[in-house]
């Protein structure tokens, strides 16, 4: 069985972060925001819930779930700190 690549990884491997588009850029930085105001709120941070808030299907957030994962991460420890 062939690994599917997603979207992201695509991007990651054929621009450099530099590359990075404002719209792009713009969208990264809901999904910040989404899941700070989720953990800040004490709900749960779930791609339905993330959804919601940035208005884009759980199936196209699944291609940023490494992105939501570290972000709640770093959030999480910056709390915890």
């Amino acid at each position: 069985m062939q690994k599917r690549t997603t979207k992201i990884e695509e991007f990651k491997s054929s621009q450099s972060y530099e590359e990075i588009t404002d719209m792009e850029t713009e969208f990264l930085m809901e999904l910040y925001n989404a899941v700070l105001s989720l953990l800040s709120n004490g709900d749960k941070v779930s791609l339905l819930n993330i959804s919601k808030i940035v208005r884009v299907s759980t199936k196209e957030l699944l291609d940023y779930l490494p992105e939501i994962t570290e972000m709640e991460r770093q959030l999480m420890v910056s709390t915890n700190e």
